[in-house]
This record gives structure tokens, sequence and C-alpha cells, in this order.
């Protein structure tokens, strides 16, 4: 069973235990007529941000989702989803999630979808329903439903905390753009890094052993000793998402500050020994702790100057 469906079967299997418990069984009146509503209801907030949304009339978009319900794990999960005139055509676990296997799709909704599941909520005259939605392109960044205030684990929600489309153009966070989403992964990766790095003269020691931790971002990587200095390298599964979290990273490089939809984010702070230094390339980026010229000069001849750090 999707999850939309789920929600709906608890959320009218709610409003039939909530009339039970206050006693009656006549059915819920509903207003009828065409009334505005009330701009800060909500039905009224979702409809200005439906109207936002609309606006933008995007048939083909990529965006981060979880669910977040009394589930298995699995549900949860954040997924990356493709739209692709304006259907869900693929879905993988975030780079962040400790699963792999590929996600059931029929899980997951479109934005369009998500917007409907706040419609029924609110037609099901729900308990609660605490939705915030982005500003300017109106999406839904976090909602959160009781269905009944006498009904016990049946509330739910999602969050989205990532949109890319093209069709966008410029645009602040936690939008991630990218000119081409049919061509967003180049092939500059962890080999292609280690090939120059050599090629540019630098003794390049791997170092053996599982990834180290992420630090901030949402994935690891291996370290590697250049010109005797440690590097940390975390290749990415494509350009867009190196390019969102080389954008999470502070300008002095000691922050990294992720933004989890509404006025939330999950900031990382790390008190380096040594000045942190950041670069970038393809869906690759590379972190050095230190004021190693050496080491320096040779990642900035291979990968350009540095995106953040001292």
């Amino acid at each position: 069973m999707g999850f939309r469906k789920l929600m709906l079967v608890l959320g009218v299997a709610a409003i039939a235990l909530t009339a039970i418990a206050c006693g009656t069984d006549e059915p819920s009146s509903s207003p009828t007529g065409t009334a505005v509503p009330d701009s800060n209801s909500d039905a009224g907030l979702l409809v200005e941000a439906q109207a936002r949304w609309a606006g933008l009339n995007l048939g083909d978009y990529d965006f981060r989702m979880s669910w977040q319900c009394f589930c298995d794990s699995d549900f949860r999960a954040p997924v990356d989803l493709e739209v692709r005139g304006g259907e869900i055509t693929g879905g993988v676990y975030a780079p962040d999630s400790a699963l792999t296997t590929v996600v059931d799709l029929s899980r997951y909704e479109t934005v369009d979808g998500l917007f409907d599941l706040i419609a029924d909520a609110i037609a099901q005259e729900a308990h609660s329903i605490q939705a915030t939605y982005h500003p300017e392109h109106g999406y839904p960044e976090s909602v959160f439903i009781d269905y009944s205030l006498h009904t016990v684990d049946e509330e739910g929600g999602f969050a989205i905390t990532k949109v890319t489309a093209a069709a966008l153009g410029n645009t602040v966070a936690p939008f991630t753009l990218t000119t081409d989403l049919t061509a967003a992964t180049s092939d500059y990766d962890y080999e292609s890094l280690i090939d120059d790095l050599a090629s540019a003269g630098a003794t390049v020691e791997e170092v053996a052993g599982p990834p180290e931790s992420p630090i901030g971002f949402s994935v690891g990587g291996p370290k590697v000793v250049v010109n005797g200095g440690m590097i940390q390298v975390h290749e990415f599964p494509d350009d867009r998402a190196a390019d969102a979290e080389a954008g999470y990273v502070s300008p002095d490089g000691y922050n990294i500050t992720v933004p989890l939809g509404g006025d939330r984010s999950m900031s990382t702070h790390s008190d380096w020994l040594a000045p942190p230094h950041y670069y970038k390339m393809g869906r690759v980026i590379v972190r050095y702790v230190g004021d190693s010229m050496a080491v320096l000069e040779v990642l900035d001849a291979v990968l350009g100057p540095q995106f953040a750090g001292q």
C-alpha cells in the first residue's frame, strides 16, 4: 500500500473514531458554495502555495523527500525522485541513507500529489495540519498531519529538502540548479583525481581501509597522502549533488549547514587544528586541513582555486 493510501485509510479511521468518541453518528457537514478560504487558514495557505508552484509550470524536475510516519525505516529513508512529464520516472535512496536497494516508486508522490494529500487531510477535517511552504516557489517543505486527537500513532507527514529544475533559473536555497537535467554527471571522479595528481608530479599514496566519516557531508570517502599531507576525498553520485553540498560549506570552511526544509537546518562545526581548504571538480570534493604549500599548490594546479576555507 502506498503511503498516500495508507494516510487516507488512517485519516478515515480517525474520523470514525472521533465521531464515536464524541457520541454522535451524524455525518460531518462541509461548507458549500464557492467562498474563498481565509488566507491564514490551512485551505487558504494551501491554495496560495499551489498557485505559486503551478505558476512555475514544471513538468520535469528532481526532488528529495522523506516520509515521517510510524512505519519501517526503509519507508522513512530519504529518496531522490525523478519527475518527467509530471510523472515519477525514477528514484533511488539518497546518498546519506544506509539503504542501497532500489525504492518502490509506488510509495511516493509528485509534488502535485503531495499537495493532494494535504487537500485530502483538510477535506477530512484532520485535527491538526502543520505545513510550511517555500515562500517563493510554493512547494511544501514540511508537513505533519494528525488526523485525530483521540487516536495514537496515526499521525504522519513528509519533508522536501531539495528541488532541482533547469527551468527555474537562478534561485535561492534549498534549490540546486543545473542547465541540463539529462547531463548532470561528468566523468571526473576519484580515479581522475588520483591520475591528475600523479600527472602533476605529486607523490600520491592511497590510504587503505574503509571510507572515512563524512564530517558534515552526506558521503564519506578515502584519505590520500599527497606530497606528505593528508587529504580526504568525497565522491558524490553526480555533479548536482556535489554542487549542492559544496554550497553548504561556510566561506571559512569551519561549518557545514544542511537545509532541512522551512526554517530548519542541521549544522556541523569542526574546530580544525589547522586551516581547512575545500576544492571541487566534477562530482568530487576534496578537503585538506593544513598549511603545507606543497599540498596547496598541487591542489590549486589540479582542481583550481579552493571554494571555501582559510
